[in-house]
């Protein structure tokens, strides 16, 4: 998944960005200065249970050992989204474990 988030600061390969209200941490190329850019979310970089972020699971396909998941929040693109369990249904709870942001 592709979202627009703000770098507020960068340290040792490291930026600091806001996204849909929270802080999170990614990973970023050498060059990369505070201000707008596109960070790079891996399915599997969605953690449910905990974190800022709520949302519901819009779309889920089972593939064997793994589901497939679209999760919607306010403020955030569809997030593509993978679970080792059935997805819960009603409002989800989640964080992002990182990121990369996208040279440019």
């Amino acid at each position: 998944t592709l979202a627009t988030v703000m770098v507020d600061r960068v340290e040792g390969g490291r930026a600091h960005v806001s996204l849909g209200g929270a802080s999170l941490e990614a990973a970023c190329p050498t060059g990369t200065v505070a201000g707008p850019a596109t960070v790079v979310i891996r399915p599997h970089q969605l953690r449910f249970g905990e974190g800022p972020f709520r949302g519901t699971v819009e779309h889920a396909i089972y593939r064997g050992g793994i589901w497939d998941l679209t999760v919607k929040a306010d403020g955030l693109p569809p997030l593509a989204a993978e679970s080792r369990i059935p997805p819960a249904t009603g409002v989800v709870t989640f964080a992002i474990d990182g990121g990369w942001v996208m040279p440019g």
